[in-house]
């Protein structure tokens, strides 16, 4: 594991006060805020399939080889959003914080070495691969609504929020670190 520029492989934190384990009752509130995370994701990511079923009569490409760069999409946005959900869990949302006192500490490691949001990335790229794989305009309207909304919330909410709480460290990263795609990376 290559080490991070800004925390040297760790995440830069902010500690709770009195001890690293925190009072019994904020550890739900993380798995709540956690929980509620990844059911809007997943349920953002099905409508499309939802709407696909109710209305055979959309255009859905034949199947075989003609979807599978609609498949790579689901299948890679649906990875990255699960490994960037995973990382977020383990090392921002230690000490059991919650949505209201945000992350104890930056997830800076995994896919958040490369994108600033691979969690929405990635739930990106499946939207773009559903829309591949059943082309309307109806799917075109709501993934163009689901991205701005994304990129409304990460501007205008969340990237506020993280500068406030770690300061120089944020603006250090957000300096580095894309916010969306991740740059090529050199070979050595």
């Amino acid at each position: 594991m290559m080490d991070h520029p800004i925390s040297g492989g760790r995440s830069a934190g902010v500690e709770e006060p009195g001890g690293s384990q925190p009072p019994a009752g904020r550890r739900t509130g993380r798995r709540t805020w956690l929980r509620a995370r990844a059911l809007a994701a997943l349920a953002t990511a099905c409508v499309p399939v939802v709407v696909a079923i109710a209305h055979p009569d959309l255009s859905i490409r034949g199947g075989g080889i003609a979807d599978a760069p609609g498949l790579a999409l689901v299948l890679g946005g649906g990875l990255v959003a699960l490994w960037s959900y995973l990382v977020c869990a383990k090392w921002g949302y230690r000490g059991g914080t919650t949505p209201d006192t945000g992350p104890s500490h930056m997830a800076v490691q995994g896919p958040y070495g490369r994108s600033r949001n691979p969690f929405d990335l990635g739930v990106g790229l499946l939207l773009l691969g559903e829309l591949y794989m059943m082309p309307s305009a109806t799917l075109a309207i709501y993934v163009a609504a689901c991205v701005l909304a994304a990129h409304w919330m990460v501007t205008r909410r969340e990237e506020p929020a993280l500068a406030r709480r770690f300061g120089r460290a944020y603006a250090a990263y957000a300096e580095i670190v894309p916010r969306w795609i991740p740059r090529p990376t050199r070979s050595a």
